[in-house]
């Protein structure tokens, strides 16, 4: 029963519960922020706090693709390679594969929030089209 919490501290898993918990605060302040936009009509922020705010989401989602990746790999490696899991109770076990797939679910859908961020920033900078000139024919 002394591998399960050697099991337990590999760096990757600390790795991503940190990255998770960076990602929290950013979900929450977009989420103010959003209901600030629709339910109480204020104006979206400027081009720099835009911009900002999609980098972060940049850089949060590669964050947490790679920490669940790693974490994926560490449980793979404590699960096929060591055979770990057939020594130990199979509990940390489950826990690295449920916390990697909750990591790439997370993944999937900040990746998919700075792509959308990303389309709104750049097209709420398109200009129209001028209308034609019009012809009089007197």
């Amino acid at each position: 029963m002394a591998a399960a919490p050697v099991a337990m501290n590999y760096n990757v898993f600390r790795f991503l519960m940190v990255v998770l918990t960076i990602q929290l605060p950013c979900c929450v302040r977009r989420l103010l922020h959003d209901v600030a936009i629709i339910f109480f009509h204020m104006p979206p922020p400027g081009n720099l706090a835009s911009t900002l705010i999609i980098i972060f989401e940049w850089i949060v989602s590669i964050l947490v693709l790679a920490a669940s990746s790693s974490t994926l790999a560490v449980e793979v490696f404590v699960d096929k390679d060591t055979g770990l899991c057939m020594l130990m109770q199979p509990q940390p076990c489950r826990w690295y594969k449920e916390a990697a797939m909750l990591g790439l679910l997370a993944w999937v859908f900040s990746y998919t929030i700075a792509l959308l961020l990303f389309y709104l920033q750049s097209s709420r900078h398109v200009q129209p089209p001028a209308p034609a000139p019009a012809h009089g024919h007197n």
